[in-house]
């Protein structure tokens, strides 16, 4: 066996094995994986290795690892928010039943906790508004890219048809001819339809940004009712009948306060947290969706094939322990010295099996993708 020879049979093994291991946990999409099959048919046609194959592979793997990551991305930021309301719920809930247990006076009722357990229900109502504007900013950035993709489609055909009018008889023929037979292609593309179809979700886009931002402002102005002076936004003016910390502050010498205090700390710590959280939140959001710019087909086509994000957070642990296995294997693609077959295998095998490693959770399943990849290659020669 020659060299070039060697180089394929090195190349095909490794992503052979690599796509028998996808196309088992439905890493990639149908479409992804017969461009993967098609081109290693082309490696053997190939008068030479050079690792092509198996490094587009990895490229590939790559952006559907960057997809699953977004997804995974935006979904831990809704349960950070969910959690966070849940927390807030909890320890208000508790808060009432411990009142009820432990009744404090009617000065206490009437100056502090009265004001208090509203300002709490109120804050709870942001926090839940927040949440949804959040997800409608979510759904509007998705319809968003979903509608420049089909307007830069609609773009693309328009010119297309408009430089093949310029160099057919079209253009010989009167100018009224040749204005409405381009009138009409370019309305066979719906161009116009796709262009308003963008800028309507440019806007609602803007509207819904503008919507979690005034969310946001509203719950950081509540947040300083509960701050302390020296920390708040000089910006915001807290009235002295909705400053909770100083209602509260007042009443310290109130026994009756005393069985409450700790869990009243607990609330305020929780809503001064809060302050800056959710625009933190909202940074993370727009960061994981500028993915969707660069490569909305992959997004859609990956949020389409599973629902569940658990589904998904397993797919991104297994894409990225079969990226950094297959960096590792391209190691042996380019070794001459595996010039022989059963070289060739011992070393792929040992490296499947190598330990400790990223992918030591998938040696089982990675073994039984090279015997079939074995299997594959021999009905091949």
């Amino acid at each position: 066996m020659d060299e070039a020879q060697a180089a394929r049979q090195r190349e095909a093994l490794i992503t052979l094995t690599a796509m028998n291991y996808i196309e088992e946990h439905r890493l990639l999409d149908d479409a992804q994986l017969k461009d993967a099959k098609d081109s290693l048919r082309a490696l053997f046609l190939r008068t030479s290795g050079a690792e092509t194959m198996l490094r587009r592979l990895i490229e590939v793997l790559k952006v559907r690892r960057n997809m699953h990551s977004t997804f995974s991305r935006i979904s831990s930021t809704f349960i950070a928010i969910r959690r966070s309301i849940e927390a807030m719920e909890e320890r208000g809930f508790n808060l009432r039943r411990l009142i009820e247990r432990s009744p404090v006076s009617p000065e206490a009722t009437a100056q502090f906790v009265g004001p208090f357990l509203s300002f709490s229900i109120q804050f709870l109502q942001k926090m839940g508004t927040f949440e949804k504007v959040l997800q409608k900013y979510l759904v509007a950035r998705e319809q968003e890219v979903r509608a420049q993709a089909s307007f830069r489609i609609a773009e693309e055909s328009r010119k297309r048809l408009r430089s093949r009018l310029t160099g057919t008889s079209v253009g010989k023929g009167s100018g009224f001819v040749e204005t409405r037979i381009e009138g009409e292609l370019t309305k066979s593309i719906n161009y116009d339809q796709a262009e308003a179809a963008t800028r309507a979700a440019v806007r609602q886009v803007r509207t819904a940004e503008a919507d979690v931002k005034a969310q946001i402002q509203v719950i950081h102005v509540m947040c300083q009712a509960v701050t302390e002076p020296a920390k708040r936004d000089r910006a915001v003016v807290v009235k002295s009948e909705e400053d909770m910390l100083a209602r509260f502050a007042g009443l310290v010498a109130d026994d009756t306060l005393h069985s409450i205090e700790q869990f009243v700390r607990e609330l305020f710590a929780l809503y001064q947290r809060a302050d800056g959280v959710f625009q933190l939140d909202f940074d993370r959001l727009k960061q994981a969706l500028r993915r969707l710019d660069s490569n909305s087909g992959a997004y859609f086509n990956a949020k389409d094939q599973d629902r569940d994000i658990a589904d998904k957070r397993e797919k991104l642990r297994k894409i990225e322990a079969l990226i950094l296995f297959l960096e590792r294997a391209a190691s042996l693609a380019t070794t001459e010295q595996l010039d022989t077959y059963p070289k060739l295998s011992k070393a792929f095998s040992d490296a499947i099996a190598e330990k400790p490693s990223a992918w030591s959770f998938a040696t089982e399943h990675l073994l039984s993708a090279k015997v079939r990849a074995e299997a594959e290659l021999s009905s091949l020669n």
